[in-house]
């Protein structure tokens, strides 16, 4: 059995140390979030679902704001219920922040939910020098 290399596995401390190679790359951390939900609580065919997503895309500005986040891009893969969506955070506290937020946690009830730090190949090219 093959060991994992451990040079993309980023642990709390990793993300969360000033000072780290997260934060020496860059002044902006990215997220990408995977979400995925099953068929049956699909919004296209779930009204309760569809209601909690639209009042979550409503409100969605204003959380991003109020945590100083940005959302960077969102795109959704219809046909296996998986939504992606990559943030810029000043740090990862405000991602953390984001998303234990009430109104945050409302939408994430009904789907998995995947958040996880990355950085663009040129920054992982700094990394190796």
């Amino acid at each position: 059995m093959k060991a994992q290399a451990k040079c993309c596995t980023y642990t709390e401390k990793d993300i969360l140390t000033p000072g780290s190679k997260l934060f020496l790359v860059s002044s902006m951390v990215l997220f990408i979030q995977t979400a995925k939900h099953s068929p049956e609580s699909c919004p296209r065919h779930n009204a309760t679902m569809k209601k909690i997503y639209k009042n979550f895309n409503a409100k969605l500005g204003a959380l991003t704001k109020k945590h100083g986040i940005k959302v960077v891009g969102g795109w959704a893969i219809t046909q296996e219920h998986v939504t992606i969506t990559i943030f810029e955070v000043p740090d990862p506290r405000s991602m953390i922040k984001f998303m234990s937020d009430p109104e945050t946690s409302t939408w994430q009830s009904y789907q998995i939910i995947k958040t996880r730090p990355v950085v663009t190949l040129e920054e992982a090219m700094k990394m190796l020098k």
